[in-house]
């Protein structure tokens, strides 16, 4: 079974905007919270703002003590001066395209136009729009609607955000026979237009399209109804759940596409579903395999084989021969510490990758000892090359258990309290490349970690620069997770696209230092150039906008093998111009 999943896929911009307002207002707790109205038509994100303590408000009641958010569809003019009269404060998060054709509405209609609206009769942004339309306003979803509409002089034309852009096309074609001062505007949003555009070209190279996104979802219903047209079957379901495999499995291409209130973790969570019923159609030795594979990628086996060979190339870097007990110790701090901490993780899990978290309920039992196993290995390790490495490498092992676990002081609202080390600002992008650096160049020097020189400062910045680059990029796809959970990261904080610049950049800072770190490491700089090129591609091939790189294991693969490139770029140096390989 080949999955497509649409480039397209995702929050568009006001529902993000939206989002993520409620949210950072919901982390600060300066009282209770309300959305006026659902604040996006889809019942996962509601549930989510549910827990967090965000209601909905269906009544205007005489008081609301308390935050009132307007939702992205945007509200009449009326209903925002109800809401600023009862309310303790409103904070607005309407759409600013919504607020662009509120503003074309209102402008018009003073000017004594009479306001067409194409769009659905009742759905909340339309209803809005209509508040800014005064008594010359028709709502229309048709051609047929669109012919009986009576003469008229001076008309505006204007489309819900969420329209089909072929049917409000055809629809002003047919305003325009009418009226001798007929104005459009293209009010159809450019997110909407991209994935409606994007899945008829998809629904034509796939045997059935699965839409995802919420029943009372506008634009998600109209999506589904776009792949029906052009010919595909087609499922439109809100969660992995709707999926009945015995039925998907007869299709061979399937194409998934999503409303722009739709979250990433359940487009994920569908194409999760969606492997699962394709590995039963194929061979058992096939499927175990690929089992096989999946395990030592899930369970970060793959990943801390990744540190070894890392390990590998700064020991060569410092000019040191790698060792069993650096490359090791290596591995199972990496290999520990990552498998506990996705147990206290499980919450931002759920939300960027389901797939893993299901698998770490499952396995629990063997890989709870796995983690604890690693770590006391490394600790041992340590013990065996000095008291200094074992001090340092207890600290390491203790921080990186508790990154998640509330047991440090922070200062909140004039008192010191207890938190989490993942709540400082960045702490996942810059704490553990920090962690993975000291642990290497500590285990690569042993005694001798008190020396520093030129090459270990080289030795460390590539092993910084490397894990630095990874931990980005993974919070460049699971910014909103980490939105929901609270966790800010450099792409939370400043944004997907910075962040993505960041990462190029840091590509190229690392080059420069390897470039002007060859009077100490000589030719090895320009074979530790492979990895960077690598990672480039990287960043390219998932992040250009053309997702070439699936998420889950795949992904993780993807950028993980930079390590593995890494040490066996520093192996090959070693082979070609020493005559011997580790």
């Amino acid at each position: 079974m080949k999955i497509r999943v649409a480039r397209t896929v995702g929050f568009c911009m006001g529902v993000k905007r939206a989002l993520f307002r409620t949210l950072s207002l919901a982390r600060k707790r300066t009282g209770k919270l309300y959305t006026w109205g659902p604040l996006i038509h889809n019942p996962q994100i509601i549930e989510v703002l549910s827990e967090r303590g965000v209601e909905v408000l269906k009544e205007l009641p005489p008081r609301i003590d308390g935050t009132v958010i307007i939702r992205a569809h945007g509200v009449a003019p009326a209903v925002r001066a109800e809401l600023k009269r009862r309310a303790t404060r409103v904070c607005d998060a309407t759409c600013p395209d919504v607020m662009k054709v509120q503003s074309i509405v209102k402008k018009h209609a003073r000017r004594g136009f009479s306001i067409v609206i194409v769009g659905d009769r009742g759905h909340a942004e339309v209803e809005g729009l209509m508040g800014f339309a005064g008594d010359r306003c028709s709502v229309i979803n048709s051609t047929d609607e669109a012919r009986r509409l009576p003469g008229m002089e001076k008309v505006c034309v204007v489309a819900q955000t969420t329209q089909d852009t072929r049917l409000y096309g055809e629809i002003c074609s047919e305003l325009k026979r009418n009226s001798p001062d007929c104005r459009v505007f293209q009010t159809i949003c450019r997110s909407t237009r991209d994935k409606q555009e994007e899945l008829r070209e998809l629904a034509k190279s796939v045997d059935a399209v699965i839409v995802v996104g919420g029943k009372g979802s506008a634009n998600t219903r109209r999506l589904a109804d776009i792949a029906r047209s052009c010919g595909a079957r087609t499922f439109h379901v809100e969660s992995e759940s709707g999926i009945d495999g015995d039925e998907i499995c007869s299709f061979d291409r399937i194409g998934i596409a999503s409303g722009s209130s739709t979250p990433n973790w359940m487009i994920f969570r569908v194409v999760d579903r969606l492997e699962e019923v394709g590995r039963k159609k194929t061979s058992p030795v096939v499927r175990w395999v690929r089992e096989a594979f999946r395990f030592a990628v899930t369970s970060n086996i793959y990943v801390a084989a990744g540190a070894g060979f890392l390990a590998c190339a700064a020991s060569l870097i410092m000019g040191i021969q790698p060792t069993a007990l650096c490359v090791t110790g290596s591995a199972l701090y990496v290999l520990g510490i990552h498998i506990l901490n996705h147990f206290t993780e499980r919450e931002a899990l759920q939300f960027s990758e389901p797939a893993m978290m299901k698998f770490y309920e499952r396995k629990r039992f063997l890989l709870v000892p796995m983690g604890a196993v690693g770590v006391c290995a490394v600790l041992a390790i340590g013990a065996f090359r000095g008291l200094l490495p074992f001090v340092f490498l207890g600290v390491a092992c203790l921080l990186g258990i508790a990154y998640s676990i509330t047991v440090i002081p922070v200062w909140r609202d004039g008192r010191i309290s207890l938190g989490r080390i993942r709540d400082i600002p960045a702490s996942k992008d810059l704490f553990v490349p920090a962690a993975w650096t000291a642990v290497i160049i500590l285990l690569a020097r042993g005694r001798g970690v008190a020396s520093f020189n030129a090459s270990v400062l080289v030795a460390a910045a590539f092993v910084f620069g490397l894990v630095f680059i990874r931990c980005l990029l993974f919070s460049m796809r699971d910014v909103q997770g980490d939105m929901i959970v609270g966790r800010e990261t450099i792409p939370t904080l400043l944004g997907r696209e910075r962040g993505r610049n960041i990462a190029v950049a840091a590509v190229f800072v690392l080059a420069a230092v390897l470039l002007g770190a060859m009077p100490y490491i000589g030719l090895l700089a320009l074979f530790l150039l492979l990895p960077l090129a690598y990672i480039l591609c990287c960043i390219y091939a998932y992040y250009s906008g053309e997702r070439r790189i699936p998420h889950g294991v795949l992904f993780e693969v993807v950028l993980d093998t930079s390590f593995v490139i890494a040490g066996a770029s520093a192996l090959s140096w070693k082979a070609v111009f020493t005559g011997a390989a580790m």
